[in-house]
């Protein structure tokens, strides 16, 4: 069952970093209005809501199937795992997200650097309930 809070975070990890990938590009190749960032925004919401539709799911069965069980190895492998998954996906969409901010123009940097932490915050949430779910084991 531990495994299932890995599949969750690596779902959710792939699915939002294309989500902020996708909104990176739109942001950079795109003519920076209001309508834009707003366009882009919403798209991201909606992607990111889809996305985490499974491992949500995933979460609440895991965490109601699981036994009180003492600390094994598959826990923490699970743990490395949702770890290691998770800070490669931050490194990658905060150096995506710091080429977009560089690109955009000085009217809209402080909106685009909004769309990036938002799209970080985002990521984080289910890797981190999924450790915090496995170490309150």
């Amino acid at each position: 069952m531990e495994y299932l809070f890995l599949l969750a975070s690596l779902i959710t990890v792939v699915g939002i970093s294309f989500a902020a990938n996708k909104m990176n590009i739109i942001l950079t190749e795109n003519q920076l209005t209001q309508k834009t960032i707003q366009s882009a925004q919403t798209r991201f919401f909606l992607l990111s809501a889809v996305t985490e539709i499974i491992p949500i799911l995933l979460i609440v069965i895991a965490f109601a199937n699981l036994q009180s069980i003492t600390t094994s190895i598959h826990m923490y492998i699970s743990i490395v795992m949702i770890v290691l998954i998770w800070l490669i996906a931050l490194v990658k969409m905060w150096f995506n997200g710091q080429e977009t901010i560089q690109r955009a123009s000085t009217e809209y940097k402080q909106q685009v650097n909004g769309s990036v932490f938002i799209s970080i915050a985002f990521l984080s949430g289910i890797p981190l309930a999924s450790i915090f779910m496995l170490l309150n084991l």
